[in-house]
């Protein structure tokens, strides 16, 4: 999973936005509804910039929430 959330960041930093969503794309489509998928997820959602913490953990307790 660190892995994962390391390439998200790096993949951010390297190419941007789009690159970043092209490499959540491609773990998504290898693990779909797995963990691997749901920190993915969280963390390429975290790692926009409009996202802002309070957003972040808002839509952490409604994803838990269900």
């Amino acid at each position: 999973m660190w892995s994962v959330q390391l390439r998200i960041a790096l993949e951010q930093k390297k190419g941007g936005l789009e690159s970043q969503k092209a490499y959540f794309e491609s773990i998504r489509g290898k693990y779909r509804r797995g963990i691997l998928e749901y920190v993915a997820y969280q963390t390429s959602v975290r790692n926009e910039e409009r996202t802002s913490w309070l957003r972040f953990t808002d839509s952490i307790k409604t994803a838990n929430a269900n």
